[in-house]
């Protein structure tokens, strides 16, 4: 995202967002879904519109902005319904990739894969791709190091020592999305190895951004 951002436009909608992600409804809801895909694009749009109406503008305007991927986070809240909403949903996703000729990612837990695989079609477009749980290794301190550069500490955290690396990565059991929550935790209970240096409300939102973000693990 950082490296394909929307470029500016005298219009409302910019004039090329090549990365389009957003998160899936908490349940399944096609309306819903094209609503949010109009919000990440700037687009105005009635909340009263039909699902038709507002398909027609997200295929237009994804087009016009020259949409390059579409990824959709929390793909396993397709669940949260019954079949038949399921299945509509799922239909959506095809849609589009018909329609646009866009790869599309869909991002969750184990579910997220579980609802793909309800589809036959949908099961034979989407490569499952697991993201491995963090192990103490390199590329593990480089990214701790890396949340010490990003989140607003007071002083030096520790997080590159090795009973605090150690500890980090027991509470996070592995996956990279609960490392800023471990790491810092809400501004009032910071680690007590750690104490600080985490008070900033920044840091709660750090985590939460983190957390909304976790891959299939």
């Amino acid at each position: 995202m950082r490296r394909h951002p929307p470029q500016e436009s005298a219009g409302e909608v910019p004039s090329s967002i090549p990365v389009v992600a957003l998160e899936a409804p908490p349940v399944p809801d096609e309306r819903r879904f094209y609503q949010a895909i109009l919000r990440q694009v700037f687009a105005p749009f009635r909340s009263s519109a039909r699902a038709g109406q507002l398909e027609y503008e997200v295929v237009r305007l994804l087009a016009t902005v020259g949409v390059k991927v579409l990824i959709v986070d929390e793909i396993q809240h397709v669940l949260a319904g019954p079949l038949l909403r399921q299945r509509a949903f799922l239909n959506v996703l095809k849609h589009l990739g018909n329609e646009l000729q866009l790869p599309i990612v869909a991002v969750g837990t184990q579910d997220a894969f579980n609802a793909i695989q309800t589809d036959p079609q949908l099961a034979n477009r989407f490569e499952p791709a697991v993201v491995p749980r963090w192990a103490m290794s390199e590329d593990y301190l480089r990214l701790l190091a890396s949340f010490e550069i990003a989140l607003p500490l007071e002083h030096r955290s520790g997080f590159l020592e090795p009973a605090m690396a150690i500890k980090i990565l027991s509470l996070s059991e592995g996956p990279s999305a609960r490392f800023p929550r471990c790491s810092v935790g809400p501004p009032s209970t910071p680690l007590k190895t750690a104490p600080n240096r985490s008070r900033s409300p920044r840091s709660s939102v750090a985590a939460t951004l983190c957390h909304r973000s976790a891959g299939v693990t």
